[in-house]
């Protein structure tokens, strides 16, 4: 059904891109397999969408792990510039953006965390 849609509308897709991933809250099972006219389609445990690492189980682990290595490597640059600038110019430019994208949803993240 999926490729005669595509061949209606004249689109095309490239298996080789295309990747897939199953949302659970239960522990990995693979029973989860996707094909598309005969081809595997592979499946991603973890995949980066708009600047945020996001997993099978909707947890923030991956992208906090990849947040606090980026911010360990702006560190030595606030530590040594101390003496030139303010630090809140260096922190206001080197780590807010960081902790400021998407903030909203680890709050929401968070909220349900609590009420779970």
């Amino acid at each position: 059904m999926f490729l005669l849609i595509l061949k209606v509308n004249k689109l095309s897709l490239n298996i080789n891109k295309t990747n897939y991933m199953c949302f659970r809250n239960k522990p990995y099972q693979d029973d989860c397999k996707l094909e598309i006219g005969g081809l595997d389609v592979s499946r991603l445990h973890v995949t980066k969408f708009l600047g945020l690492l996001g997993d099978e189980k909707l947890s923030w682990y991956n992208h906090n792990n990849a947040l606090c290595k980026n911010l360990s490597k702006n560190m030595p640059v606030i530590y040594k510039g101390e003496r030139m600038l303010e630090n809140t110019h260096l922190c206001g430019s080197l780590i807010l953006p960081y902790l400021s994208y998407a903030c909203e949803m680890w709050e929401v993240h968070r909220s349900l965390n609590y009420i779970l």
